[in-house]
């Protein structure tokens, strides 16, 4: 077989150079050329001879090999899928509980800024009725600066520190709205099927601020 093939080398080394160098000029020329075309296919046939048996063989064990490894392969992906689930759903639930513990200290946190901001409006009326400007205009800006403080407790808990790494277990990241008046502009979406709407109905007595309305 080493040797065929080192014979098949010799006579392809050069065959394209070969080919580039035939020239048809004449009846004599068109038959040379012929010629070697008929040589050329011969030779196709000899190396198709020489290596299908070959490839043949290697794709009947790539054919076995790869059933042989869907075999093995198949109950343990399967595991896999079944473990996963239980490890996701067990994690869900979890996070669904830290989430519900800080959406209830946010509350908290929340009604107690509240209540601390009534009690400064409380304090500033009655600052008001007593006369007493500067006070009260004290008490409307503290008012204004209160703010929810969540407690050490709120720090997300299970996320970080007990969920298991290496899983495979693929998450989406996700989001959600917080403060809408600290979203950049460019994070805006434009209402576009309202303004169109009122556009359709006012014409060009449309009165939004940067809005221009036209006709093509």
């Amino acid at each position: 077989m080493q040797q065929e093939i080192q014979i098949i080398e010799k006579k392809t080394s050069a065959i394209v150079i070969d080919a580039n160098n035939q020239m048809i000029v004449n009846q004599e020329s068109y038959e040379k050329v012929a010629n070697f075309l008929i040589g050329v296919r011969k030779l196709k046939k000899e190396i198709k001879d020489t290596f299908d048996p070959i490839v043949s063989k290697a794709n009947a064990t790539h054919k076995e090999a790869t059933k042989q490894r869907k075999i093995h392969l198949d109950p343990v992906e399967k595991a896999e899928a079944i473990i996963k689930g239980k490890c996701k759903e067990y994690e869900d639930v979890m996070q669904q509980i830290e989430d519900d513990r800080i959406e209830k200290l946010r509350k908290e946190a929340e009604a107690t800024a509240e209540a601390e901001r009534l009690k400064l409006k409380e304090e500033e009326e009655k600052a008001v009725k007593e006369g007493d400007t500067e006070k009260a205009e004290e008490l409307s800006k503290e008012a204004a600066c209160v703010e929810e403080h969540l407690p050490v407790e709120a720090v997300p808990t299970f996320e970080q520190k007990k969920r298991v790494k290496g899983l495979g277990i693929q998450r989406p990241f996700m989001w959600k709205i917080t403060d809408r008046k600290k979203i950049p502009r460019e994070y805006w979406v434009v209402d576009e099927k309202r303004i169109f709407g009122e556009v359709r109905l006012l014409k060009n007595n449309t009165k939004i601020p940067g809005i221009e309305v036209y006709q093509d």
